[in-house]
């Protein structure tokens, strides 16, 4: 087996932990297993060391978030490979070896991840990855399996390996050096999207992202925060624009905002009619937090873009991915990339 560690994010999980790291545990064929915590409030950190004591733990101070509380981990792990998971992953028996056996055949592959199923209803996919990340030319993300809220139901009709754009946060592998190299996770994003802007910034560094459908696990999701909170909302609108304008090209960056802008606010009138007040809120504070602080953010992307290849921009989805699903009704991947 390769030099590798498994890294799991905590914060008031104890449940998922009780659940779900027995299971990592029987499956993880002698990888370390490493757990850091976000200053939780509950006993996760009690019930961990009472249950687990051969567990590495580390403790932050405070709540850091996904971003920087694995950032954080990763400084403090010398492993090669660094099999990054929630805590509410439920792994399948021999999933590991495929993945590492993969990164050690393709030595331009910056990360992989399995196919990521719903533990609650394990024949579909689960919305967190499916079988590997799409972002459209707007900054939308989808995956095969999912698009937006329509999950497939899983017929191996995604079993084979195949490159994608971005790898799940949820559940992935990456070569450290190669993490540490990019810069790791953006903290300004906190969480949500940040393995986005990570495989963008992968990509723009030469290297590939996989998804291996051969390697299988189960996720709940919304462990942290549901899929429809308010605050997720807020973050996955407020993070769409700022990946956009962190990582697209200067001459392509204006026209594209500004139709993401335009997107977003027929998003708002969407929640506004579906009575969803809370969300359609959430939209309208990810607009003003980006445009106050757009000179701010476009200084940090050009700064950014400076240090990469101009020319290796990786291709997004050409399409609007809104006006695909919502006005033409393609709700499946393969409706809008053969397979």
């Amino acid at each position: 087996m390769p030099s590798a560690a498994i890294l799991i994010l905590n914060y008031n999980g104890r449940a998922h932990l009780e659940t779900y790291l027995p299971e990592v545990i029987r499956s993880s064929e002698n990888i370390p297993i490493i757990i850091g915590d976000n200053a939780s409030t509950d006993d996760s950190v009690s019930w961990l060391q009472e249950n687990h004591p051969d567990i590495r733990l580390i403790q932050f101070d405070s709540n850091l978030g996904y971003c920087k509380g694995y950032n954080q981990m990763v400084q403090k792990v010398t492993k090669d490979l660094l099999v990054i998971m929630n805590s509410d992953i439920r792994p399948t028996k021999g999933w590991l070896s495929p993945l590492f056996f993969f990164l050690e055949q393709n030595q331009d592959v910056a990360a992989i991840m399995p196919k990521i199923l719903s533990d609650g209803q394990k024949d579909h996919f689960e919305y967190a990855g499916a079988a590997g990340g799409y972002l459209d030319k707007y900054g939308y993300p989808f995956c095969r399996g999912r698009v937006f809220n329509c999950l497939e139901k899983d017929m191996g009709q995604y079993d084979k390996a195949r490159q994608v754009f971005w790898v799940s946060g949820a559940c992935f592998v990456v070569r450290r050096n190669v993490f540490i190299k990019s810069g790791g996770f953006d903290e300004s994003f906190f969480a949500h999207m940040e393995e986005i802007d990570l495989c963008w910034r992968l990509q723009r560094m030469g290297h590939r992202l996989v998804c291996l459908p051969k390697s299988k696990v189960f996720h709940l999701g919304g462990g942290t925060l549901s899929y429809n909170h308010p605050f997720k909302v807020y973050l996955n609108h407020r993070n769409g624009l700022q990946l956009l304008i962190k990582n697209l090209p200067v001459r392509k960056r204006v026209s594209t905002v500004t139709l993401r802008i335009w997107l977003d606010m027929i998003a708002i009138m969407y929640y506004l009619a579906k009575g969803r007040f809370g969300a359609a809120w959430s939209v309208i504070r990810a607009l003003f937090d980006v445009l106050f602080k757009i000179g701010k953010r476009s200084k940090r992307a050009n700064n950014f873009i400076s240090s990469l290849d101009e020319d290796t921009q990786p291709i997004l989805f050409d399409h609007s991915i809104v006006w695909q699903y919502f006005i033409r009704k393609k709700r499946r991947f393969t409706d809008l990339i053969p397979n």
